[in-house]
């Protein structure tokens, strides 16, 4: 979708529009978020391929997410009682809950486990709802 035909100088095209809907999809183990909106030029559609479910656990925490974990990263973030927490990383969100399942089985808290990824993808760029999307755009099937 291209708004004002806005081109810059490196070939991606500049547009701005509404997020309408918001999901994440699985399919044969590879995690995708999808949204789809409206802009001036009609609806569009956004797949987001690189993102990974994550969650916190407290830093003395010993490593027993075991295979579903993808990667374990100290962060600059603490618990509400103060407490520092690594960010766990997952391949996709179905790992995510059994590890969670299973940390919870164990007794060890886990952060943020219920929050949804595209939810967190949108509100980590403190997106609302309106949007300026910067790429290359292709029509597809009505979307852009």
């Amino acid at each position: 979708m291209i708004i004002d035909n806005i081109r810059k100088p490196n070939g991606m095209v500049t547009d701005q529009g509404y997020i309408l809907t918001r999901e994440c999809l699985e399919e044969r183990g590879r995690h995708r978020l999808h949204f789809t909106g409206i802009g001036r030029d009609g609806p569009f559609e956004i797949v987001i391929t690189n993102n990974r479910p994550l969650f916190f656990i407290p830093r003395s925490t010993m490593s027993s997410q075991g295979r579903f974990c993808l990667e374990r990263r100290p962060v600059n973030l603490t618990s509400f009682d103060g407490s520092p927490v690594d960010a766990v990383y997952f391949r996709t969100q179905n790992d995510l809950f059994r590890a969670r399942d299973r940390l919870r089985a164990q007794g060890t808290p886990t952060f943020e486990a219920d929050v949804r990824p595209e939810e967190r993808f949108l509100m980590e760029r403190f997106i609302h709802g309106g949007v300026e999307i910067e790429g290359e755009f292709n029509r597809v099937d009505g979307y852009s």
